[in-house]
């Protein structure tokens, strides 16, 4: 029997199912990359998060690692968070939020692979 390559975690799967609903072009390309198998998937970051993103919201379709430095209060949504990551952010003054919030807040953000 294969193995399963999508997402088996059912909160996974909502958000997916809740982002494609929107019918947003972020969004769904939010959810095309959550689809994806875990072994495929990329860690990203707070470095790269500066670099691509700026100070703009920022959307991280997997974890969020803490290898760079904060100095701009940024929110940044992702699914989840280093504890190391999410102190940096909060001592910047940013905020980290799951990505279930994006659905609720309804803003622009760019996404971070």
């Amino acid at each position: 029997m294969p193995r399963p390559t999508g997402p088996t975690d059912p909160n996974m799967t909502k958000l997916i199912y809740d982002f494609r609903k929107t019918k947003k072009k972020n969004f769904v390309i939010l959810a095309r990359h959550l689809e994806k198998a875990r072994r495929v998937k990329t860690d990203v970051n707070i470095s790269k998060l500066l670099r691509v993103g700026g100070t703009a919201n920022c959307a991280v379709p997997g974890k969020l690692l803490a290898a760079g430095e904060v100095s701009v209060p940024i929110k940044v949504y992702a699914f989840s968070f280093s504890k190391q990551a999410k102190e940096k952010i909060e001592k910047a003054g940013g905020k980290c939020l799951p990505l279930n919030q994006l659905v609720k807040d309804n803003i622009k953000f760019k996404i971070v692979m």
